[in-house]
């Protein structure tokens, strides 16, 4: 995939939530009684910001398109967890899917904001690391005031 089409973020994402759903269903065939995290906003967050900083380690895009990345992240949210048998039925999977889709443009915006500044003063890439654990544990903190 060239860098130029904008979809590096949307393959990245594709990739990550893939193997995520591709162990639960292993997990739910090889071992039936092990529990495994749902897909709430904190496991929605952690894909997302994984998928993030997958594409920021290789090589990243200057302009998300957030329309582009909100449509690919519903389908892609929607699809692989109904896939999957994390949810069932067409409406949960379009709510997931939505939910999915704000998780991953508001945590993109987040991102993107603080890769900009950490890429202006020449950061590491250490410094995407701790931001997106300071997302992460802003969504563990909203998922516990929910």
């Amino acid at each position: 995939m060239s860098k130029k089409s904008g979809l590096h973020i949307q393959t990245c994402l594709a990739a990550v939530l893939g193997a995520y759903c591709l162990i639960g269903i292993l997990l739910r065939v090889i071992a039936p009684l092990v529990m495994y995290p749902e897909p709430d906003l904190p496991m929605m967050t952690a894909i997302s910001l994984v998928a993030m900083l997958i594409e920021a380690f290789t090589g990243r895009e200057k302009f998300h398109n957030p329309l582009l990345c909100a449509v690919f992240s519903f389908l892609t949210f929607g699809l692989f967890l109904w896939g999957a048998g994390f949810v069932s039925g067409i409406r949960a999977a379009a709510l997931t899917g939505l939910f999915g889709c704000l998780v991953f443009v508001v945590t993109g915006l987040m991102f993107d904001g603080m890769a900009q500044r950490a890429e202006a003063v020449k950061g590491t890439k250490g410094a995407l690391l701790v931001n997106a654990f300071v997302i992460y544990l802003a969504s563990q903190v909203l998922s516990g005031l929910i």
